[in-house]
């Protein structure tokens, strides 16, 4: 029922019997109680008669809603009222209830300390803003929003791949149409990169390039690999970009990948139980014997929405000693065009 119709509907009665009247009186009664959460002897609406014959438009009228009570000369008046009480009851029962379908800001607040949002420094306009919390909150309107109702025999394939459902998940993490397109230039825009090796005598770093090893692993082709010829230390980097609840899921992925068994393909389905294995030969161990200096392997793990772990970014600059405006950019930068990607994608994709 239209909240703007309900004083309408129980309280405009152009009636003049008895019944009608009390009718009249009963329904507001239930409606009163019904939008203010009361029991039904909590709520008492009294019409001052001066006849049984008087229209109830010309009657004033007591409302009583628990210990409160409304005195009206007519019944205009209380619609008035009542209607603009309606309209805020109403409004604040829509609100909690799709509050409690904000998934992304639920776990937001969960990970609070875990969790940074750096693209906020780093001058995104409102127009792409907009989009990005509008698919945060699964509001963009693919084929599965609530918008388009809920027939079973609607198509929610996807429209590109179809494939799946289309979902906000499936368009930003998924859809085989980008995968190796927009995806993959998401992911390869996080960090700033020109040449793909850079050599001279204190360090070695390759970019998107494998380092030669000697031993054969299926997990070989990190992202990025320091070979720090000072400290005598190597740094094998990871970078991924995940939906939200995943991230933590990704991560340990990454770790197993490089860290524990590298000789078999790791995914999010068999990773556990790789884990569970005896450690074989990976990717870290084979850079350490081969360069005999200590391997540290660190996975950079955003979500579609830029969010990064901060204990990460702590990890990064604590070992590399970046300083604190150094740092603000960097990550800055790497977030921000996380979501520049994502935005990317669900322009195209609804294009």
């Amino acid at each position: 029922m239209n909240v703007d119709t309900i004083p309408e509907t129980y309280t405009h009665y152009h009636v003049s019997t008895l019944t009608g009247q009390r009718s009249c009186v009963t329904d507001l009664q239930q409606i009163l109680a019904q939008y203010y959460n009361l029991k039904n002897d909590e709520v008492k609406v009294t019409p001052m008669f001066s006849s049984y014959k008087e229209g109830m438009n010309y009657v004033p009228l007591e409302i009583r809603l628990g210990k409160d009570c409304y005195k009206f000369s007519n019944v205009d008046d209380a619609k008035k009222m009542f209607k603009k009480h309606f309209k805020k009851v109403f409004i604040e029962q829509k609100s909690e209830k799709f509050s409690r379908n904000l998934e992304y800001g639920k776990w937001r607040l969960k990970c609070k300390d875990e969790i940074d949002s750096d693209w906020i420094r780093g001058g995104i306009s409102i127009k792409h803003v907009k989009k990005l919390f509008a698919a945060s909150e699964g509001q963009t309107l693919t084929k599965c929003h609530w918008k388009f109702g809920s027939n079973e025999f609607v198509d929610r394939k996807c429209r590109h791949c179809g494939q799946a459902v289309e979902t906000v998940y499936h368009i930003l993490n998924r859809c085989e149409k980008f995968k190796k397109s927009l995806f993959v230039s998401r992911h390869n825009n996080i960090y700033v990169k020109g040449r793909k090796i850079y050599k001279n005598n204190n360090a070695e770093i390759f970019f998107d390039t494998p380092y030669p090893l000697l031993s054969q692993v299926v997990a070989s082709n990190p992202d990025m690999v320091i070979i720090d010829k000072q400290r005598r230390k190597s740094y094998v980097f990871d970078f991924a970009v995940s939906f939200f609840p995943n991230m933590k899921q990704m991560e340990s992925i990454k770790k197993v990948k490089y860290t524990w068994n590298g000789t078999v393909e790791v995914n999010n389905s068999n990773y556990q139980d790789i884990h569970k294995q005896p450690k074989s030969t990976n990717y870290a161990s084979a850079l350490e014997e081969e360069t005999g200096y200590e391997c540290m392997f660190i996975p950079v793990v955003f979500s579609s929405f830029g969010d990064c772990f901060r204990g990460t970014k702590d990890l990064l600059n604590k070992e590399f000693k970046i300083g604190k405006l150094a740092s603000n950019r960097m990550w800055a930068h790497a977030s921000k065009e996380v979501v520049l990607g994502s935005v990317r994608i669900i322009e195209h994709h609804l294009a």
